[in-house]
C-alpha cells in the first residue's frame, strides 16, 4: 500500500523532519526473505530512492540498516541487493550482520577473522564513506542470554572488541553504530571510548 502511493507518507515525513529540525531519518529494514518477491524489492528500492531525494531537497539525510550484503541482503531473490542499495541515494548504511551475537548464534564457530571478512566485503560493496559498522552490546561475548544484563562484556570479549576496532582503523572505517547502546557495561564503554577519542571517529 505504501509503495503504491508513497507521496503522502514522504511529504508528511519530510515536513516532520523540517518542523523538528531533524538531520536524518533511519530506515531499519527487517525483511523476511521468504515472504517477498522480486517486485517487492524493486518497489522498495524505488520508494527509498524517492524518499532520499525528497529529504535531500530539504537538506536532510537518510540512513538504513541492512542485513547480510555478501549473501543477498534481502534473501535469495535479491542477489547483489546491497550493490543496488547504493544506487538509491541513501547517505549511510548500517550493517546488522556484523552484530557478534547474531552471527555467533547462527554460526557457533564464528571468529573475529570471519567478522573481518564480512566488514571488508561490506566496505567494498557499500563504499567506506557510506558504510557504518554495526556492533552490539557485549561484542565478542559468548553469553547469548537475552535477559536484562545478558551478553555482558568480559575481559576476553573486550579483547575481541579492541581487536575489531583496531581492524576498523586499518580499513579506514571511522563510523560505528551500537545496538543496545543504553544497556552497555563499563568494560564495553571504556574500550569503545578509547577508539572514539581518535580524530574523525564517530
Amino acid at each position: 500500500r505504501l509503495f503504491a502511493n508513497p507521496q503522502p507518507f514522504i511529504q508528511a515525513a519530510v515536513a516532520k523532519a523540517v518542523s523538528l529540525k531533524l538531520s536524518m531519518y533511519n530506515l531499519d529494514v527487517e525483511i523476511n526473505p521468504h515472504l517477498i518477491s522480486a517486485k517487492d524489492a524493486a518497489d522498495m528500492m524505488a520508494f527509498v530512492r524517492t524518499f532520499a531525494s525528497a529529504l535531500h531537497a530539504r537538506g536532510k539525510l537518510l540512513s538504513t540498516d541492512l542485513g547480510r550484503c555478501r549473501l543477498a541482503g534481502f534473501g535469495g531473490q535479491f542477489r547483489n541487493s546491497c550493490v543496488n542499495w547504493t544506487m538509491t541515494g541513501v547517505d549511510a548504511v548500517v550493517t546488522m550482520q556484523t552484530y557478534w551475537h547474531q552471527m555467533h548464534t547462527r554460526e557457533p564457530s564464528y571468529t573475529l577473522a570471519d567478522w573481518e571478512k564480512e566488514v571488508s566485503v561490506n566496505a567494498q560493496v557499500l563504499g567506506r564513506e557510506r558504510y557504518i559498522v554495526g556492533l552490539d552490546k557485549g561484542f565478542g561475548a559468548l553469553n547469548q542470554s537475552k535477559a536484562p544484563g545478558g551478553r555482558r562484556s568480559t575481559e576476553r570479549s573486550v579483547k575481541i572488541l579492541a581487536e575489531a576496532l583496531r581492524f576498523l582503523g586499518t580499513q579506514q572505517l571511522r563510523r560505528i553504530a551500537v545496538w543496545g547502546a543504553k544497556e552497555v557495561d563499563n568494560l564495553f564503554v571504556s574500550t569503545l571510548g578509547a577508539w572514539l577519542s581518535e580524530p574523525e571517529r564517530i
